[in-house]
């Protein structure tokens, strides 16, 4: 409720205008969906093939970019919800209950779901509802959650198959068929009909956004380094944490299983944010309950830390947009060397953001290897029979 008064008062009282990638992205590609054009072939997107229908419906509903915001705002009503009845299975209640406080203040829902309205809260709903099928034993309905976050909004969720792989045990290969074969036949449906459909990728991969280590290093040495680099880093570091969390599930029971994958997606995406170049503070929301969970842990300064952490997040995209206007790491190196004061502030920002992510991703990795120690602990602690 808090989240729909604040849209109110931001968009139906304060009149702020909607910014961001709903009036550059979503409202334009919605439109010309509701005209019966084929995304891809008729009309350019960065997003999965459904994503511009989806926003067609909102579209049709009320013709207004208003009418997408108010859908994200309306789909994380769903995020605590569901978060409390997985979380309450496999962690303490204190813990839970501190998660929640933390999600509900947290900036980073604020500015990226009711102000921004950004799609990766849709994402987190469909996550949040395939871990709790699949704790409850539904690995088709688990599968097809994955599946259509995939078909609906962007690729980035691939990068936690593995993780829902090993967290289904002994029926993990029937949860990849499952997850695999709609989303093939959706892919294969629009290559049939001659859509581009690695369009996505291939302008995504061209692009390279601030708030990543490849921009921060690209502006102290002045020049861009070959994309590939990062892409190859990018690959071993998954990989890495991948062989790290199946290794920590194997001959776990489905309690420990669900508990790692729930801390393994925050851990996957940290690596996303720290090493893709075209990664942003955004991508939170998808794993922000999850983030929670492990803050919730933490000690109250920790806590604050954390907090501190999230405003730099949501301020560091909107500095690098407003007030440089999306400089490439060149047009910056150029500008620090000058002493700009605009500059340097936004690499303290970057730097203080880069900080928080590794800060993170240790806790989480840490998290996630005692996980395993705290599992061969209990066992040997069983009496023998």
């Amino acid at each position: 409720m808090t989240r729909l008064l604040l849209y109110s008062l931001i968009f139906l009282v304060l009149r702020i205008p909607v910014r961001g990638d709903i009036p550059a992205g979503y409202v334009p590609e919605g439109l010309s969906a509701l005209r019966g054009l084929m995304v891809y072939r008729d009309y350019i997107s960065s997003y999965a093939p459904l994503h511009s229908y989806l926003d067609a419906i909102f579209l049709y509903l009320w013709r207004s970019p208003l009418s997408v915001i108010l859908f994200a705002v309306a789909a994380e009503w769903l995020i605590i919800p569901l978060w409390l009845k997985v979380s309450r299975d496999i962690l303490p209640e204190r813990i839970v209950r501190i998660a929640a406080v933390l999600y509900l203040f947290s900036p980073l829902s604020i500015q990226y779901v009711t102000v921004d309205g950004q799609d990766n809260v849709v994402i987190a709903v469909l996550l949040v509802l395939a871990v709790m099928l699949l704790f409850r034993s539904r690995v088709a309905l688990s599968a097809l959650c994955v599946s259509a976050s995939i078909a609906t909004f962007k690729f980035l969720p691939l990068v936690y198959v593995p993780s829902f792989f090993g967290a289904a045990g002994k029926r993990r290969w029937l949860w990849l068929a499952l997850f695999a074969i709609p989303t093939f036949l959706l892919y294969g449906a629009f290559y049939v009909l001659h859509s581009p459909i690695l369009y996505p990728l291939q302008h995504e991969g061209a692009l390279q956004k601030a708030s990543d280590l490849p921009f921060v290093v690209d502006v102290i040495v002045g020049r861009m380094l070959p994309a590939h680099l990062w892409d190859g880093l990018v690959v071993l570091a998954l990989a890495a944490m991948v062989a790290l969390i199946l290794k920590t599930m194997h001959s776990m029971d489905l309690k420990s299983r669900i508990r790692i994958l729930t801390y393994s997606m925050p851990a996957l995406m940290l690596i996303v944010l720290l090493l893709s170049k075209k990664s942003w503070p955004t991508y939170f929301m998808m794993v922000l309950f999850p983030l929670c969970l492990l803050i919730a842990n933490l000690s109250v300064a920790k806590r604050a830390i954390f907090f501190l952490f999230s405003i730099v997040a949501v301020t560091e995209h909107s500095f690098w947009t407003i007030k440089l206007q999306e400089v490439d790491a060149v047009g910056l190196h150029s500008i620090l060397a000058l002493h700009n004061s605009t500059a340097v502030l936004f690499m303290a920002l970057e730097v203080a953001l880069l900080a928080g992510y590794v800060w993170l991703l240790v806790l989480f990795t840490r998290t996630i290897i005692s996980s395993r120690e705290t599992q061969y602990q209990t066992s040997s602690n069983q009496p023998l029979h």
